[in-house]
């Protein structure tokens, strides 16, 4: 079972018989960008989906830092502002349900949907298409939506997209080789936690930094092979070799004055506009065509990255 820390979740109470024809569901909305208190628990149209999507009823969906964002309309990458409010509503949002992250089963087919069938328990990502903080929520079955696991409540399945995703797409980067050492700083939040488990499942010996009161954690449930305490200054006053190195957060160190080697350092990068682009050119799609794939590198002094 993946497990996953560092969200929230919110859960509706369905009845067993909520699958009949309703003209308006619950949802919490938001009609003006501010603080918590702009949300609303209403009602909306229940929605209905097109030929090519899917209606899930939803049973979790994970509050995440995106949705505060989008919430507010204030972001930690500041030149997003411009172009995600001109997208999203000037004035006032234009699509009032927030989430994007979600479990649930499905509850409707589009006639030319082929690949799920009504009462499937599924989880997924909604996208920039959000929607999830409703009883019910249309998408395109071409979306990321797959089944449960049978082993995994709806709960424990909706905090899984946003950590497993991210952690995936680094993960599978870096090309990770069977035995090669990773180091996963920043191990204890949702991606990191997703991380060690992938990492882990490629052979990897994982070494986990975080503080000490996650050690337990990370080395017992998550599997960490290792652990340091960030508050012993983390594995930048370490004298170790390691293939891949992940540094979570916005903080970027200084590793030059280390031993530190590193084939490919997945997320070691500020982000900037050029570097968003080569990851939408470089992840690939199940239905859609292979992703590029990042030339092999060889093994160089772990860059240096101002904070």
């Amino acid at each position: 079972m993946v497990r996953s820390v560092g969200i929230s979740l919110l859960k509706w109470t369905v009845p067993s018989d909520h699958l009949t024809v309703e003209a308006s569901v619950k949802a919490i909305t938001y009609r003006s960008y501010g603080p918590p208190e702009v949300l609303r628990l209403g009602e909306v149209d229940k929605p209905v989906p097109r030929d090519d999507e899917v209606l899930v009823r939803v049973m979790a969906a994970e509050a995440t830092k995106s949705d505060v964002e989008m919430r507010r309309s204030r972001f930690a990458v500041k030149w997003f502002w411009l172009p995600l409010r001109i997208a999203s509503g000037i004035r006032k949002p234009r699509k009032p349900i927030l989430g994007g992250y979600f479990s649930g089963e499905i509850a409707a087919l589009g006639r030319h949907v082929a690949d799920f069938q009504v009462g499937q328990p599924v989880f997924g990502a909604a996208g920039l298409r959000f929607g999830a903080y409703a009883e019910y929520v249309a998408l395109p079955a071409s979306y990321p939506i797959a089944t449960k696991p049978a082993n995994m409540s709806f709960i424990e399945a909706a905090a899984v997209p946003l950590g497993g995703f991210n952690a995936l797409h680094f993960l599978q980067l870096a090309r990770i080789e069977a035995a090669e050492k990773v180091l996963i700083n920043g191990a204890g939040g949702s991606i990191g936690t997703h991380a060690i488990q992938i990492a882990k499942s490629m052979g990897a010996q994982v070494t986990a930094v975080d503080s000490a009161i996650k050690a337990q954690m990370l080395t017992g449930d998550s599997g960490a092979d290792h652990f340091i305490d960030h508050a012993d200054g983390g594995f930048a006053v370490m004298d170790q070799a390691y293939d891949v190195i992940r540094h979570g957060g916005g903080q970027f160190i200084r590793c030059e004055h280390t031993a530190l080697q590193c084939r490919v350092d997945a997320t070691c990068r500020s982000i900037r506009l050029s570097v968003m682009l080569r990851s939408v050119l470089t992840t690939g799609s199940p239905t859609r065509r292979p992703g590029l794939r990042l030339p092999a590198r060889p093994r160089r002094p772990c860059p240096s990255f101002g904070t």
